[in-house]
């Protein structure tokens, strides 16, 4: 999302940043194959007793 909506791109109000925001959220499936490609299944398990439940 960062990529999409704001690389080099500077919104006058906060309005507008939503509604550029809730677009890509609209359009996501679009991106489907980029987003597969980015996505990865490797997650790093911290393993400390402040993140534990």
């Amino acid at each position: 999302m960062h990529e999409a909506v704001t690389y080099n791109r500077y919104y006058e109000k906060f309005l507008d940043f939503r509604e550029a925001s809730l677009n890509f959220f609209k359009r996501v499936g679009r991106r489907k194959a980029l987003l597969r490609k980015r996505i990865t299944d490797k997650f790093q398990i911290i393993d400390a007793p402040i993140f534990a439940s």
